[in-house]
């Protein structure tokens, strides 16, 4: 049977817009992220975004179009991951809406 981690995070952050927030704190690096909007604020859109560590590059599955999406989590870090708008706010950092995320370890 294979090693189930312990490493698991709740929590909110609010986006600010920029190409690359990082959200840490969580103490340990994902290996999974799940993040929606907590409403669907002006600006916002209705997705949810999951980036997993063996996904290759940068790419990350959005459930509201069921499409691959370029640098909407721009990273899995050492202790936490990074968020990018990229200007079209669709990803997961548009200035000013708080983002529910679960993080797996």
């Amino acid at each position: 049977m294979g090693h189930i981690s312990s490493d698991f995070k709740v929590g909110t952050y609010t986006g600010d817009g920029s190409t690359s927030l990082a959200i840490t704190g969580l103490g340990f690096k994902p290996k999974v992220v799940w993040i929606w909007p907590y409403s669907n604020a002006a600006g916002s859109k209705n997705f949810k975004i999951i980036k997993t560590s063996s996904d290759s590059g940068n790419l990350a599955y959005e459930e509201y179009s069921g499409d691959w999406k370029d640098n909407a989590v721009n990273s899995l870090d050492e202790d936490g991951f990074s968020v990018d708008d990229a200007g079209t706010d669709i990803d997961p950092n548009t200035s000013g809406v708080v983002y529910i995320y679960i993080a797996f370890g």
